[in-house]
């Protein structure tokens, strides 16, 4: 029997293909995501996440959200906006970090997802230039 706050398992999953590209102002997957199943339903689970992505066009935003098994956790969890249109400097390249303690109180698989979207429709990719993007689930004892 460990400790409360002893890490009992890490997972992560990397992505490092090709950019994806999206113009949806609804959530939708960035397909970043990483399994992992708690030893037991007090645990805690630690999300960590990396995410790349170009905001193409300027006056637009892009919001974030965790998602767990394709249901929301929490939306905007994070917020990017370019600069106004008369600025060269309008697009944004960036990295999106975040950290997430969750209690999913199962001992089922569970996937945490990274979901974004762009609420003015405007051209987000993900992965910029293939840079890898990563999410890691650090089971905690509760």
């Amino acid at each position: 029997v460990y400790p409360a706050g002893h890490v009992l398992q890490v997972v992560q999953g990397t992505i490092e293909t090709a950019a994806l590209t999206s113009t949806s102002s609804t959530y939708v997957t960035t397909n970043l995501d990483v399994t992992i199943t708690p030893s037991s339903t007090s645990s805690k689970v630690l999300v960590i996440i990396s995410q790349t992505y170009d905001n193409e066009e300027s006056e637009k935003a892009i919001e974030f959200a965790l998602y767990r098994d394709g249901a929301s956790i929490q939306d905007k969890i994070g917020y990017g906006y370019t600069r106004a249109s008369g600025d060269a400097n309008g697009r944004v390249i960036a990295t999106f970090s975040y950290n997430h303690l969750h209690s999913p109180a199962t001992e089922s698989s569970t996937t945490y997802q990274l979901y974004a979207r762009s609420p003015g429709s405007n051209q987000v990719s993900f992965r910029y230039e293939g840079v890898a993007s990563t999410i890691i689930a650090m089971e905690i004892q509760g």
